[in-house]
């Protein structure tokens, strides 16, 4: 059977009364963790009622986050209350789409990223991108800790910054010494 997930139109899911999913595009039965290696492979669908015909998109997505939160969440829970506390409120159209809006810029840059990544390595894939960036991480640690090294000749010289009450003992006396300059001023004005 040919698999119609390369159109460009959503591909139907039907829910059943049995709660069971039938993917049109495959002629199966699909579970919800099929559909979310659908979204992560980037693959539009919605899904129906198959009954009623009713769009319930939504409550799929919603289920398939409630599933995925109780893998180990990513939603902090603060953030949870607050997008909680929009429904009903006047804001609650303006926060959705500033949500939609967010997720696709974060969306964008992280794609950016990883393309820029992948164009500057003479390497592809992601794995070998984050093992690049963590011995990029350790040679910076390695080369910071060797700038310190460097700065210790001066500190074992005597060099060492003077203390934080070394400073304030000077500045006091330098006010002291202020306040006596003003102080005989003021004495010669009077004579």
């Amino acid at each position: 059977m040919v698999d119609s997930r390369d159109r460009k139109k959503p591909i139907l899911i039907k829910k059943y009364a049995n709660r069971r999913l039938y993917d049109t595009g495959t002629s199966s039965y699909i579970t919800l963790e099929g559909l979310a290696e659908m979204i992560c492979d980037d693959i539009d669908f919605e899904v129906r009622d198959a009954k009623t015909g009713d769009d319930i998109t939504r409550s799929i997505l919603t289920q398939i986050i409630v599933e995925k939160e109780g893998e180990g969440g990513m939603l902090p829970i603060s953030f949870l209350r607050q997008v909680i506390s929009f429904y009903g409120n006047d804001m609650q159209s303006l926060l959705s789409k500033y949500l939609e809006f967010s997720m696709e810029q974060f969306n964008d840059r992280q794609k950016n990223y990883i393309e820029k990544a992948s164009n500057m390595m003479p390497f592809n894939g992601i794995k070998e991108i984050q093992t690049y960036s963590k011995e990029l991480g350790q040679k910076n640690i390695e080369l910071f800790e060797q700038a310190m090294q460097a700065f210790i000749p001066y500190f074992m010289q005597g060099a060492v910054p003077e203390s934080l009450e070394n400073v304030k003992a000077k500045k006091i006396k330098a006010l002291q010494d202020e306040i006596e300059s003003i102080n005989k001023q003021i004495e010669g004005l009077k004579s």
